[in-house]
């Protein structure tokens, strides 16, 4: 079974599906390509420890990489990521559709979780139980979470984030905006900080990037061994990073730092 695959310097802009058959595979190297996603597939890859995707055209740092529990070195640099938060896979329009017994013919048809329509062929719904559901298209408050809920998943359906990312265009910072009730916050929401998921980690290389600031779950990759974060854009750093006791390499140059956290 192949352990090693090189397709470094090509033209690629994405990843056949068929990748996920590849369980024995540990090293991957697709540096110098044109992929500015990575597809879920990947995260099947149960075997992968060593990834390369510098030099590819990544804007944020791809889903599918937090669910490889054995990686342990990872190669982002020159790409054109300005945060590290982790968005989140998002439904398909099936998704709002359950298969149902519909006693009064006899037959398995097809409901619809926000409005209760039953339909035999769902490719023939026109939408209009959909759109006069009002509670799907204003705001909701997460104090309200049964509504919160159907309007999260109303727009996940409609490839629209929960919270999403944006640049503030004086600062260059990054916050964000929660296109479910309408808030903002300049804290990453925790739906976003998946990073700290990749416990296995010991090699984390980003350089040339746009990257500002750490996430909170930062701290939590207590396995790290060398982080190399040259020429991004750091302004400081967490205080967690004394956590990492592990860690014997740090490389920080050309980025914007004035101030090192004592417990570095």
């Amino acid at each position: 079974a192949l352990e090693r695959l090189n397709l470094s310097n090509n033209m690629l802009s994405a990843l056949p599906a068929s990748v996920s058959s590849l369980k024995k595979l540990k090293i991957l190297n697709l540096a110098h390509n044109s992929l500015s996603t990575v597809q879920d597939e990947v995260m099947l890859m149960d075997s992968l420890e060593q990834l390369n995707l510098s030099h590819n055209l990544l804007a944020s740092f791809p889903y599918a990489l937090v669910r490889l529990q054995k990686l342990a070195a990872l190669n982002l640099s020159f790409n054109s990521c300005i945060h590290l938060a982790v968005m989140p896979p998002l439904l398909k329009p099936r998704d709002m559709w359950i298969d149902y017994l519909d006693k009064s013919i006899g037959q398995m048809v097809f409901m619809n979780v926000f409005t209760r329509e039953k339909m035999k062929k769902i490719e023939f719904y026109d939408g209009a139980g959909v759109a006069q559901a009002r509670d799907l298209h204003v705001f909701q408050p997460e104090s309200h979470p049964k509504a919160y809920l159907r309007r999260k998943m109303w727009l996940s359906i409609c490839q629209t984030y929960e919270w999403e990312p944006v640049q503030d265009s004086a600062t260059g910072s990054t916050y964000f905006v929660n296109n479910v009730s309408g808030e903002s916050s300049w804290t990453m929401p925790a739906a976003l900080d998946s990073l700290g998921l990749l416990t296995s980690l010991t090699e984390l290389t980003m350089t040339n990037n746009s990257i500002k600031e750490f996430p909170p779950s930062f701290g939590r990759l207590l396995g790290l061994k060398k982080l190399v974060f040259r020429s991004n854009k750091l302004a400081s750093l967490p205080a967690d990073v004394g956590l990492l006791k592990a860690l014997a390499h740090l490389d920080l140059a050309s980025n914007e730092l004035r101030l090192l956290p004592v417990e570095l």
